[in-house]
């Protein structure tokens, strides 16, 4: 004889395991999302600090040689600029 109080029926597991995959594409997409907002602040601080090292070099090179740089291998070279040419142009 069948106990009547168990529930043999699919449809709490399916909703289990539905649930679950929600879950987990909801987590997914929140790690992606902490991601790109942590790699676009890094960006940005990067361009700051760009910037602010082309101002010094700049100035520098006016104050030590009287002249302000011809072109940005000229910082490259004689200041010691790095930088990454594949982001910033």
């Amino acid at each position: 004889m069948a106990n009547r109080f168990e529930n043999n029926s699919i449809l709490p597991k399916l909703r289990s395991n539905i649930m679950y995959i929600v879950l987990c594409t909801v987590l997914i997409t929140l790690f992606l999302y902490g991601i790109n907002m942590f790699s676009e602040n890094t960006l940005s601080y990067q361009e700051d600090s760009l910037v602010l090292a082309l101002q010094k070099d700049i100035a520098q090179c006016y104050a030590i040689e009287g002249f302000y740089p011809p072109n940005l291998d000229y910082l490259k070279d004689h200041y010691g600029l790095v930088y990454d040419s594949d982001i910033f142009i």
